[in-house]
């Protein structure tokens, strides 16, 4: 175990150094509320670099647990349970990409965030995150999951990074 006195693992954040990743949300989809079982989010934004705006809506039906993602007239489906949030953030910037994150808060607030891609012709369910997720100021991410709250100093056991369009 290290000492308070030897310097950090190379690499790993301080925690003050963090902040929530909506916090480098470029865009956050407008949720529509209705009174039927489904209600939707939507946003246009270019999310793949080709210049052209995009068409991004999602569809959510909690009793039935069912999220769907449509950009463009593109779909793809995943089982969730309560959404929170929906917002694009570009986690890679090394690419073109713009993503589309979906908070979920988990059958028991226990947090998960789905990540997917549009690449101009298929939208791809990248991964999910655990976790209540943090950002430190160099565009990493960092799960809620990593930290160890009940020690003083506060501190970061491991993160998340997405490289190559890989969730690590």
């Amino acid at each position: 175990i290290p000492s308070e006195t030897e310097p950090p693992a190379e690499g790993a954040p301080e925690y003050l150094d963090t902040v929530p990743i909506i916090d480098y949300a470029v865009l956050f989809l407008e949720m529509e509320y209705d009174n039927s079982e489904t209600y939707t989010g939507r946003a246009v934004y270019d999310m793949n670099g080709d210049n052209t705006i995009d068409d991004i809506r999602i569809e959510v039906n909690e009793p039935a647990m069912n999220l769907n993602v449509l950009i463009n007239g593109v779909s793809t489906s995943l089982t969730i349970d309560y959404v929170t949030v929906a917002f694009l953030i570009d986690i890679d910037r090394g690419d073109d990409y713009i993503d589309l994150f979906v908070q979920d808060s988990g059958p028991s607030d226990d947090p998960v965030s789905h990540v997917f891609r549009y690449d101009g012709t298929s939208v791809t369910h990248l991964g999910d995150i655990l976790g209540s997720l943090r950002c430190n100021h160099q565009g990493q991410i960092i799960s809620g999951v990593g930290y160890s709250w009940y020690t003083l100093p506060v501190m970061v056991y491991s993160w998340v990074e997405i490289v190559s369009g890989s969730i690590l």
